[in-house]
Formats: C-alpha cells, sequence, structure tokens
C-alpha cells in the first residue's frame, strides 16, 4: 500500500503512464488505483472523480513535458534555429521506439469531445506554450514575420507527430526537418531584403539631373564673373 503523504502524487504518475499508454477512455479509477498501490476510496479523497484526476495528469505531465523539451534542445545546441531543428531530431528518436503513442495530450482531446471537460483546456494550454516555445527562437532569429514562421514550423512538428503514429519510424520527423530548413532559409532571406521601415532610402540623383545642374552652376559662374570684370572696366574707365 502507497504512504498516506504519496498517494496523491503516486495517482497522477500513475494515470500520466496509463492514459499515455492506452489513452483517456480505456483507462479507469480502478485500473489507475491499483497502479498506484492504492484504493479508489483513497483516489476519491484526493479528487472528486476521474475526470479531475486525468485533468490534473495532463497539467503534471505538460509542465514536465516542456521543462525536458527545453533542457533537450539546450544540450543539442545553442543558436535559436538549432534548437528548433533539434525539436525534429527529438521527434525522429521518438517516434523510432517501441510502442510510440504520438502525442498524448492530441490522443487525449480525441478521447474528449466534450468542450466542456476540465483536460480540454490543460491540452490548448500545452499546444499554445509550444507555439510559445518556437515564436520565441524565431523571433531570436531575427526574421520578419516571426509567428508566421512558428505557426508553420509547428505544423510541421505536429504533422510529423500525427504520421508517425500511423506509420511508426523516424522518416516523417526527417522530411519536416528537411521542410523546416527551407521554410527558415526562405524567412532569412525575405529579410534580409526587406528594409526596416524606420531607415529611409538613400536619394539617388539622376545622372542627366546632376549634368543639368552642374551646366546650371557653370553658367551662373561664367555670368558673375563676367558681371564683376564689366563693373571693374567701368569703375576703371571712370577714374
Amino acid at each position: 500500500m502507497t504512504p498516506r503523504g504519496t498517494a496523491r502524487s503516486s495517482l497522477i504518475a500513475s494515470a500520466i503512464d496509463l492514459i499515455a499508454a492506452r489513452g483517456v477512455n480505456a483507462v479507469g479509477v480502478d485500473a489507475i488505483a491499483g497502479q498506484a498501490g492504492t484504493t479508489k476510496r483513497t483516489l476519491y479523497l484526493h479528487f472528486p472523480g476521474k475526470d479531475a484526476l486525468v485533468a490534473e495528469a495532463l497539467t503534471v505531465r505538460s509542465a514536465g513535458w516542456h521543462d525536458q523539451l527545453t533542457a533537450a534542445v539546450s544540450a543539442r545546441a545553442a543558436d535559436p534555429e538549432g534548437q528548433l531543428l533539434a525539436v525534429f531530431d527529438l521527434l525522429s528518436e521518438a517516434a523510432s521506439g517501441p510502442g510510440y503513442r504520438g502525442c498524448m495530450f492530441v490522443n487525449a482531446a480525441a478521447d474528449l469531445p466534450d468542450p466542456d471537460h476540465p483536460a480540454r483546456p490543460v491540452a490548448s494550454l500545452h499546444k499554445r506554450r509550444l507555439l510559445d516555445f518556437i515564436t520565441t527562437r524565431t523571433a531570436a532569429m531575427g526574421v520578419r514575420d516571426p509567428e508566421a514562421l512558428a505557426r508553420q514550423l509547428k505544423v510541421l512538428m505536429e504533422g510529423a507527430v500525427a504520421t508517425a503514429l500511423v506509420d511508426p519510424g523516424p522518416q516523417p520527423a526527417r522530411d519536416a526537418r528537411a521542410a523546416a530548413v527551407v521554410l527558415i532559409a526562405a524567412a532569412q532571406v525575405h529579410s534580409a531584403h526587406v528594409e526596416p521601415a524606420h531607415v529611409k532610402p538613400a536619394h539617388v540623383e539622376p545622372a542627366r539631373v546632376k549634368a543639368a545642374r552642374v551646366k546650371a552652376a557653370r553658367v551662373k559662374a561664367a555670368r558673375v564673373k563676367a558681371a564683376r570684370v564689366k563693373a571693374a572696366r567701368v569703375k576703371k574707365g571712370t577714374s
């Protein structure tokens, strides 16, 4: 029997493991309590029901998942582009493992069509945090539209996960990574050719305008010189 002080954390950990492996609907409170080494009575002392436990389990898992993701990409690359591409490498490795089940949060949302289920907003928040993770790095890359690039990269990541769930293996994530390289390069090239809005382009004077301006200046200078010479002669003649 699980010690009383650790019952809640054991129930959450057991719920995470079972939901990840089987899905929300295929796991009952008996199975969760049994794996946690406790009883249904204890489960209901800590949670009002299965729905609340599922929501709490997903919340805990999401926090841990994001911490692990940040640590993993930081260990593989120091620059933002490298860290984003490292996500695809991690997905490729995960999909190569036995019993790959895709994204726990997408699977949970699919199991819970009721938008009012307490676990649905947890799944949505998890995906928003992923988008924030990506956007932070696309912004650090200095591209013109980091939000758009982040959304595009997220679609590639989600697509790789979903494809590998149906066809397990590393190739979907590898293909998505190759597409991500193209997207990032295109965004960087486009940004390099876009002049910042606050910088006014240097004025370039057309050659014919410059020639006319120089000629006019010379004519004016010649006239001034001639007038001075004439004035000097008149002054000399009257002296």
